[in-house]
């Protein structure tokens, strides 16, 4: 790989790791509630756990560069396209399966809470198609697979920490920008949820009124 195929991936691989979602979420509200200690071990969970779902991720892509390489390139275009759908979805979804309250946390044990957190990372399904969009935009499928992939690990293990550690050291402005949102319940925001809220209000109007 490349020096600058690599900056290209890093980069890509540091701007996923800080999108808004669930895994930064928790690394935000441990870090908050339990201590940045906490926080950073949140942190190495969620690095590991998504390098681990690089790899499973990476299996249909090797396959696809060794044995189907005239497809690869239409691979790499679909995965662009999807990346460029997943973004702004995340944006605009960032708070899915957030925490109401800091005594919510799922896990209160420093195992408990790595093994947790490091199971989340590694099995999310949307982790493992991003990185099934990404990997084929660094991937050279002339070259050593396994090489790439070995660098492509380090990489991509250096950005996450990075990333978390933005994570931890923004953890109130993160927490605080989802308050702000109106996402701290995201039952309240759905329609049918809304629907049966406006019916009880007017029934209750209904009777203050007879």
């Amino acid at each position: 790989m490349s020096s600058d195929t690599m900056l290209v991936f890093a980069a890509a691989s540091l701007f996923l790791v800080i999108l808004p979602g669930p895994l930064a979420d928790l690394t935000a509200r441990y870090t908050l509630s339990r201590g940045r200690l906490t926080g950073l071990l949140t942190v190495a969970a969620i690095a590991l756990g998504l390098v681990a779902a690089m790899t499973v991720a990476s299996m249909p892509v090797v396959a696809i560069a060794r044995y189907l390489p005239h497809l690869f390139e239409l691979v790499s275009w679909i995965g662009l396209t999807y990346l460029m759908l997943h973004v702004p979805w995340t944006l605009q979804h960032p708070a899915r399966g957030y925490l109401a309250h800091n005594d919510n946390l799922p896990e209160r044990q420093p195992v408990r809470i790595f093994l947790h957190i490091f199971r989340l990372a590694a099995v999310k399904p949307r982790s493992i198609l991003a990185f099934i969009a990404l990997l084929p935009q660094a991937f050279d499928p002339h070259g050593s697979l396994s090489l790439q992939l070995v660098e492509m690990d380090g990489v991509f293990l250096s950005t996450a920490l990075v990333g978390g550690l933005m994570n931890v050291v923004l953890a109130g402005r993160r927490l605080k920008r989802l308050e702000k949102l109106g996402l701290k319940n995201p039952a309240s925001r759905k329609p049918r949820t809304r629907f049966i809220s406006r019916r009880a209000v007017t029934a209750g109007y209904r009777r203050i009124a007879a």
